[in-house]
């Protein structure tokens, strides 16, 4: 990540076990490689969003529409949204262990 503030992406549930997942995200210096930095999280790694559709748990699929949402060209004039799409962003579930 780069040194700067992470954006709340808020959370889910998992349906079954009531599970609460947290997720933030910021973008990825170039040419980075992810990397687990917490015992909480068991995998990272950049991929395509339809890749991360087929791939994520079910129930994070609302933190993937999150993401979207953030990256997407803001549709008032006087925003500047090109700090959001100059570097790969990463979502970084915290807690996610399934």
């Amino acid at each position: 990540m780069i040194d700067g503030p992470l954006v709340d992406m808020g959370h889910v549930d998992y349906t079954r076990s009531k599970k609460r997942v947290y997720a933030f995200a910021g973008p990825a210096p170039e040419g980075a490689t992810p990397r687990c930095a917490s015992w909480e999280v068991d995998k990272a790694e950049f991929i395509e969003i339809t890749r991360a559709r087929r791939i994520i748990h079910p129930d994070q699929a609302a933190l993937l529409d999150r993401l979207q949402r953030h990256l997407a060209p803001s549709t008032d004039p006087d925003h500047d949204d090109t700090s959001r799409t100059d570097t790969p962003w990463q979502l970084r579930p915290a807690g996610s262990r399934d």
